[in-house]
């Protein structure tokens, strides 16, 4: 296995995790430390992001729903965030595990984005086809977490938050983040690759 991913909504409605008493997210977590891409709900577009995103950067992914704030911020919020996200090799980072229902069961990982040596990060998307790359580079203002369901959410500051957006629909909604600005590293993948990359 080299990379994963589960359908997670569709898992839930099966009512298999209710009967057996887990979530995947910490799966994910675990699974993207070590290397390997781990995509939530079965987003292949997303993964196809996130992996080449962290083999770029050599670091993991954090992948999310963004939303709109205001014209310079969107958040991103999942529960899948990972303890080496300033690069594999480096200390793992302090992390509170947090039950991702209300009943109380099923874990999730939740972490400080203080902890990161960037502020700055790099966020990004495979369109439908698999052809184009859409990226956006922001810096994270603050985090927040909630006792259930998806977060942290990170707050990000970008430049026209709703052209970004708007731009988002020709590709998908789920976006694979990292740490640090790679988009330059990117685009020299995206020469070898032979891919576009779109800049939001």
């Amino acid at each position: 296995c080299n990379a994963f991913s589960t359908a997670c909504v569709e898992l839930c409605k099966s009512r298999i995790p209710q009967e057996r008493k887990f979530v995947p997210c910490i799966t994910h977590t675990l699974l993207k430390d070590e290397g390997i891409p781990s995509a939530c709900e079965e987003d292949l577009n997303a993964l196809m992001a996130m992996t080449v995103m962290m083999y770029t950067a050599h670091r993991p992914a954090f992948m999310g729903n963004p939303l709109y704030e205001t014209d310079e911020m969107i958040s991103i919020h999942h529960c899948v965030p990972c303890l080496y996200m300033n690069g594999f090799g480096t200390d793992k980072l302090d992390y509170s595990i947090y039950a991702f229902t209300g009943q109380g069961f099923g874990g999730k990982i939740q972490i400080d984005f203080a902890q990161n040596e960037s502020r700055e990060v790099t966020i990004g998307r495979f369109d439908p086809f698999g052809k184009k790359l859409l990226l956006k580079t922001g810096k994270v203002l603050s985090s927040k977490y909630t006792e259930t369901y998806c977060s942290p959410y990170y707050y990000i500051q970008v430049d026209d938050s709703q052209k970004y957006l708007q731009e988002m629909m020709n590709f998908g909604h789920h976006q694979a983040l990292i740490f640090g600005n790679y988009t330059e590293m990117l685009k020299k993948a995206a020469a070898i690759m032979k891919f576009e990359i779109v800049e939001g």
